[in-house]
C-alpha cells in the first residue's frame, strides 16, 4: 500500500507539474518565470513522492513488528493468543476465575508436553536455553506465575498461597488442553509443579524438580518468627539483598554470557511487595505434608555444590535425585546442554512411583 502511494504521488507532481506549464500563458513569462514555475511543479511532485516513500516504509515495518506483549488481561472468560510469522510457537493469556491474566507460550507439537515452571522472581525467560532443543522432541509450555512476569498481579497486600498459585497454572492447563504432561518446576516452581500433580493426577505423567524439594530451610514449613526475621531482611533493602543471594547461588556460566549478572538484575528488579508476599508463602508451605498426596512419579536435578549450604530433608519417599556437579542454583542457565542431558534421562524414567 505504501508503494502504491509513492507511485501515485509521483504521479500527482507530475500532473501538477504539466498542468501548471499548460493552463498558464507561457508567452507572457519570461524564462526565469517558467524555470520557477517548473521547480515548484516538481518540488510539489517530489514532496508527494518522499511522503509515499514514508508511508510505505511505516507500513512494511508494521508487518514485520512482533506481536504486542500480553501485559493486560482480555475479556473475561476469553484465552488471548498470539503465534509468530513461522508458526512454530503460540503465545497468550488466560483469564482466571477472578479476571487476572496468566501469560504462557508454547513451542514443538510433538508428545508428551513439557510444562516448565520458573523460581522466585523469575519468569518464563529463564527458560530461554532450553526451548529451541527440546521443542524439536517434546511440546513445551511456559507459564509466568502471578505476580511474575506478564501474568497479573494481586491487589497490593495480597497473600500467594502455593496452591492458589497452582491453581491459577491448573486452569490454563484445562483451558489449552493439555494432557500427558511432565512437570519441571525450578525453585518455588518445584512446590507449584507437586501441588498441580496433586490436583490434576489425570494430566500428569511425572514431575521433575531443579535444584529444590531437599532443603528444609526453604521447603519444609518455617516458624513464623523465622519467617518474619527472612522477609524482613528483603523488606529493607530488597534489590540488594537479592543481588547478594544471587551471587551467592550462582557458580557457573558455560556459555560465557554473563549469567549472573543477568540473573541478579532481572530478580533485584522485581516489586519487592510482591516478592516478598510470595516469599512468605514459600516458607509457609510444608512438603512433607504434601509428598503423602502424590501419586506420580517424582524427580529433580540438584546442585552438588550447594548441599553444603541446605538442611536436607530426608524420608521423601520415591524421590529420584540427580546432581549436577559445578553449577549452583540455576542449572538449566549455568550449564543448559548439562542440564538437559539430565532432563531427557529424566523424562525416559516415567514409570510408576515407587512405593
Amino acid at each position: 500500500m505504501g508503494l502504491l502511494f509513492a507511485l501515485a504521488a509521483t504521479a500527482m507532481g507530475a500532473g501538477l507539474m504539466l498542468l501548471s506549464f499548460l493552463s498558464t500563458d507561457t508567452q507572457s513569462l519570461d524564462p526565469l518565470g517558467l524555470l520557477l514555475m517548473n521547480i515548484a511543479g516538481i518540488q510539489a511532485g517530489g514532496l508527494l513522492f518522499v511522503v509515499g516513500l514514508c508511508v510505505g516504509y511505516v507500513r512494511m515495518k508494521q508487518a514485520d513488528a512482533p506481536p504486542p506483549a500480553e501485559g493486560s488481561p482480555p475479556p473475561e472468560g476469553h484465552t488471548r493468543e498470539g503465534t509468530n510469522k513461522d508458526g512454530t510457537s503460540r503465545h497468550g493469556t488466560v483469564t482466571l476465575p477472578d479476571g487476572r491474566a496468566l501469560a504462557w507460550s508454547q513451542r514443538g507439537t510433538r508428545a508428551p508436553t513439557l510444562l516448565l515452571i520458573h523460581g522466585w522472581c523469575c519468569d518464563q525467560r529463564f527458560w530461554d536455553a532450553q526451548l529451541e532443543t527440546l521443542s524439536r522432541d517434546f511440546t513445551v509450555v511456559t507459564v509466568d506465575l502471578a505476580g511474575h512476569g506478564l501474568s497479573s498481579r494481586l491487589p497490593a497486600g495480597s497473600a500467594y498461597p502455593i496452591d492458589a498459585m497452582a491453581r491459577d497454572v491448573v486452569t490454563a492447563i484445562e483451558q489449552l488442553e493439555l494432557r500427558e504432561l511432565i512437570l519441571v518446576g525450578h525453585s518455588l516452581g518445584g512446590p507449584v509443579a507437586l501441588e498441580i500433580a496433586i490436583a490434576t493426577p489425570d494430566r500428569c505423567r511425572k514431575v521433575i524438580g531443579v535444584d529444590t524439594f531437599t532443603d528444609a530451610a526453604m521447603y519444609r514449613r518455617r516458624p513464623p518468627a523465622e519467617i518474619a526475621e527472612r522477609c524482613n531482611a528483603f523488606r529493607a533493602d530488597f534489590p540488594r539483598a537479592m543481588t547478594a543471594l544471587v551471587r551467592m547461588i550462582t557458580l557457573h556460566d558455560a556459555l560465557g554470557y554473563g549469567v549472573a549478572d543477568w540473573i541478579a538484575t532481572t530478580m533485584s528488579a522485581r516489586e519487592p511487595e510482591t516478592a516478598v508476599a510470595v516469599l512468605d508463602a514459600l516458607l509457609r508451605w510444608d512438603i512433607e505434608a504434601r509428598w503423602p498426596l502424590l501419586t506420580r512419579p517424582v524427580a529433580t536435578i540438584n546442585s552438588a555444590p550447594l548441599v553444603p549450604l541446605i538442611q536436607p530433608i530426608e524420608g521423601l519417599a520415591g524421590l529420584e535425585l540427580e546432581m549436577m556437579e559445578h553449577v549452583g542454583h540455576f542449572p538449566m542457565m549455568e550449564d543448559p546442554r548439562g542440564f538437559e542431558t539430565r532432563l531427557r534421562r529424566l523424562i525416559g524414567r516415567d514409570s510408576a512411583r515407587p512405593t
